[in-house]
């Protein structure tokens, strides 16, 4: 970008400059110069802003890997599913109140799909798919924390946060 100083403030070139009597319309560099401009040199990042830099970018991709399916999934019978935390805790409210009024069995809406199964499985799959989702809110924070104490740009960008999550839990039902 190129600019000029008028009483101390920066002021911009645009699409028109004025040199001499004449209106220039998309001058060239040269013209620009020519017309009392300066070619605004960017400013080079500090290690400190490019170490800060790439630890917000890395710590955004992680956020965006722990949102994603490769960690917010389990299988039932092959087919991927997720349920987020309200809705695991709302079956699980629901199913053990089922329980106590003596049903057996109960049944589950998952992406459209109806299925009846009994209600000591769905606590039991339930319970192991919260337990996996805290494993994987675990690991996720772990990778953070790890991020931030990382102290160069290098050692960031090699740093492989898909690492270490949980199996994902595999469910058939007969």
């Amino acid at each position: 970008m190129w600019y000029k100083e008028v009483e101390g403030v920066k002021i911009y070139a645009t699409n028109r400059v004025m040199i001499g009597d004449a209106v220039v319309f998309n001058p060239t560099d040269e013209q620009l110069a020519e017309a009392g401009y300066i070619k605004e040199v960017p400013k080079e990042k500090t290690k400190e802003e490019l170490l800060t830099e790439a630890k917000a970018l890395k710590l955004a991709e992680i956020e965006a890997y722990d949102q994603s399916e490769a960690v917010n999934s389990f299988y039932l019978n092959d087919t991927p599913f997720w349920l987020d935390r309200e809705t695991r805790v709302g079956l699980m409210h629901s199913t053990s109140r089922l329980k106590y009024l003596g049903r057996t069995d109960t049944t589950l809406w998952i992406n459209g799909l109806k299925i009846t199964l009994n209600c000591d499985v769905v606590i039991g799959m339930l319970s192991q798919l919260e337990e996996y989702a805290l494993r994987c809110f675990d690991t996720t924070e772990e990778h953070k924390a790890n991020i931030k104490n990382l102290t160069s740009v290098e050692e960031i960008n090699a740093y492989e946060y898909r690492a270490n999550y949980p199996e994902k839990l595999k469910f058939k039902t007969s």
